[in-house]
């Protein structure tokens, strides 16, 4: 039963992005372009079970000539067991727009985030099921404008010999949906990213193919890009592995 479980939330959430709901939007042109995503992390343990981080993202989009997103984030987080995490922070996020392939020729849009998340491994087979619940106070440009909900459901797959040294090249897969249930179309957008990661000794580089659909009432609308990814932990002794943060 507990695998059966396990089936149809990985068929709804996978099947979702291009069917059902995905239908209002499917026929409209997708914009494709490439982007860029660099991360700086740092995460150091308080307690056995207490640790604290911070986190520096920066991305592009369009190769640099259709916009720039920026945040920083800082939160503490509880060990609940080895496969279970509570966590709560705060996220400073900018966002410049290129007007007439000028950057930072107007003003940013600037958004706080107050947010509490749950990390959550589970082993399906020989795969680790990765499930990430988030809950958002969001403010844009000091005002508060929404409460909103986000799941995350990812995995990565060995390519290789799992024990081979150094680590193998990985198939990452991630969908991640968004719900704000005080608008009139709750269900915000989701997000799918499939691509290849490469983890290695306190950094990982990979590329992805990133895939949005928006379901805003006034403007559905849906985007495609290729990403390059290099996420970078210092500090960290052991190789990283990881999704992209968005």
């Amino acid at each position: 039963m507990r695998v059966l479980l396990w089936v149809i939330r990985l068929a709804i959430f996978w099947v979702l992005p291009f069917t059902g709901i995905a239908q209002r939007t499917i026929q409209l042109p997708v914009n494709s372009s490439i982007g860029l995503q660099t991360q700086l992390a740092y995460e150091m343990a308080l307690q056995p079970r207490w640790q604290a981080g911070t986190e520096f993202t920066a991305k592009t989009w369009g190769l640099t000539q259709q916009g720039f997103y920026a945040d920083a984030k800082l939160y503490a987080a509880f060990l609940l067991s080895p496969t279970a995490t509570l966590r709560a922070g705060f996220t400073r996020v900018q966002v410049h727009t290129v007007q007439n392939k000028q950057w930072f020729a107007g003003q940013p849009e600037e958004e706080n985030r107050f947010w509490l998340q749950g990390l959550l491994a589970a082993p399906v087979g020989k795969l680790w099921i990765n499930n990430r619940y988030t809950a958002e106070a969001r403010w844009l440009d000091n005002e508060f404008l929404n409460y909103r909900f986000r799941y995350q459901i990812s995995t990565q797959i060995n390519l290789q010999n799992r024990y081979t040294t150094p680590e193998p090249w990985k198939l990452a897969l991630s969908n991640e949906v968004f719900f704000m249930p005080s608008t009139r179309v709750p269900f915000e957008r989701n997000l799918v990213q499939i691509g290849l990661v490469k983890p290695m000794q306190k950094l990982q580089i990979g590329g992805f193919w990133v895939f949005e659909q928006f379901f805003h009432e006034q403007h559905p609308y849906q985007k495609s890009f290729l990403q390059i990814q290099l996420l970078v932990r210092p500090f960290q002794r052991n190789a990283l592995v990881a999704m992209p943060i968005h």
